[in-house]
């Protein structure tokens, strides 16, 4: 008898993982979203507005924007743009060394200017590859975490893959210098 309460219990407790599981993933993005929302209109974490260029639209995905030069930011900092007319997508960007990482509204905002539909990115492939930063296409709150950091703005994916790098050419240099020793 008590294998079966048993049973019955671990069922139970199961399905109420699972159901917390699905709710926590449909929440997800919603709470992107509002981060998205809140990170942008911060003037203490955006450094400046940046003009729309058509040539980022690439269709509807801002692909171009990952290439764009944006002389008004240093790595690590962070700008962001509207698309023009009824299209009016909000636009963050992150300048890293190898390119901008592209965070944007998937769907023009409604009427209200609230937020509607998801966030999604594109991103440098070096960027995307070294695993600082894999947001999927809709972004979930840990993706923007990743990308804009915990801290605002102190930890976000350009500064910690310029700390990376600056890292590896320390060792680099300190290997060489051992190297140099070793040899004399």
């Amino acid at each position: 008898m008590n294998a079966i309460i048993n049973a019955v219990v671990n069922k139970d407790l199961a399905k109420k993982e699972l159901l917390s599981a699905t709710m926590m993933a449909l929440r997800a993005p919603q709470e992107a979203m509002t981060l998205f929302w809140n990170a942008f209109y911060n003037s203490e974490f955006v450094k400046c507005d940046i003009a729309f260029d058509e040539e980022w639209a690439e269709g509807s995905y801002y692909g171009g924007g990952v290439d764009a030069e944006l002389p008004e930011l240093e790595i690590g900092e962070i700008g962001r743009s509207v698309a023009p007319g009824n299209n009016a997508r909000r636009i963050l960007f992150v300048k890293t060394r190898f390119g901008n990482v592209v965070l944007f509204e998937r769907y023009s905002p409604g009427e209200d200017g609230e937020l509607n539909g998801p966030i999604v990115q594109n991103t440098p492939r070096l960027v995307h590859q070294s695993e600082m930063f894999r947001g999927q296409s809709a972004l979930v709150m840990q993706d923007l975490i990743d990308a804009l950091g915990d801290g605002w703005c102190n930890d976000n994916v350009g500064l910690r893959l310029e700390g990376f790098l600056n890292l590896l050419a320390k060792n680099a240099a300190r290997r060489e210098a051992l190297a140099a020793k070793a040899g004399e």
